[in-house]
C-alpha cells in the first residue's frame, strides 16, 4: 500500500548558530518512494523539488536568519512542515574610546558603554584591576552604564587601577578613564 509523506520530527525551539558557520537543515520524512523535498525560506522558494531532503549553507551570514520549512512530496500528496526559526548570533566592530569625566564629590559618577550592534545583545561586565566589580549598594550596572554613587572618595593614579568594561563578546576592553570620582 501506498503511504502519503508524514514528518519523523518537526522543529522546535529556534536554533542559534554562529555567524560564518555551515548549517545544515534536514527534512527527515518517511512514506512511500519516491519522496521529494523543496526548502522555503520566509515564505519564499529557496529551492525546486529533488530527492535531497538537506538544505545547506556553507558559510552563514545575518540576512540567512529567518524562518525555513520544507515540503515533502510523493505520489500521495503533499506535506508542509512547521517553521523553524534560524537566529544568527553575530557581533558588529566597535569602537574602543576612552571616556574622561571629572566628578564632583558627592556627586554619581555614570560610566558609559557604546551600545554594540549584536544578536544576541551581549552581557557587560565590568572590570577593575583585573577583578569584576561587583554590583552593591552603591554601584549599579544598568544596559550599557556604570552607576557609581556618591561615597568614600577614591583617586586612580595608574592606568591599571581604572575601571575598564568587557563584553561577553569582546575583546579588547573599553578604557573608562574617571578622575576624582566618589566610588569604589
Amino acid at each position: 500500500d501506498d503511504v502519503a509523506p508524514y514528518f519523523k520530527t518537526e522543529p522546535g525551539l529556534p536554533q542559534i548558530h554562529l555567524e560564518g558557520n555551515r548549517l545544515v537543515l534536514t527534512c527527515l520524512a518517511e512514506g512511500s518512494w519516491p519522496l521529494e523535498f523543496k526548502w522555503i525560506y520566509n515564505d519564499s522558494e529557496l529551492t525546486t523539488y529533488s530527492s535531497e531532503y538537506k538544505y545547506i549553507i556553507p558559510s552563514l551570514q545575518k540576512l540567512d536568519a529567518g524562518f525555513y520549512r520544507c515540503v515533502v512530496r510523493n505520489r500521495m500528496g503533499a506535506l508542509l512542515q512547521r517553521k523553524s526559526e534560524v537566529q544568527v548570533a553575530y557581533m558588529e566592530n566597535f569602537m574602543d574610546t576612552d571616556q574622561r569625566k571629572m566628578i564632583s564629590q558627592g556627586h554619581a559618577a555614570v560610566l558609559n558603554l557604546m551600545p554594540i550592534t549584536s544578536c544576541p545583545r551581549p552581557q557587560v561586565t565590568w572590570f577593575r584591576e583585573g577583578h569584576k566589580i561587583i554590583p552593591s549598594n552603591r554601584i549599579v550596572q544598568k544596559e550599557w552604564h556604570l552607576i557609581c554613587l556618591p561615597g568614600k572618595p577614591c583617586h586612580y593614579k595608574t592606568p591599571t587601577s581604572l575601571p575598564t568594561c568587557l563584553s561577553a563578546f569582546v575583546s579588547p576592553m573599553d578604557s573608562i578613564w574617571p578622575e576624582g570620582t566618589t566610588c569604589l
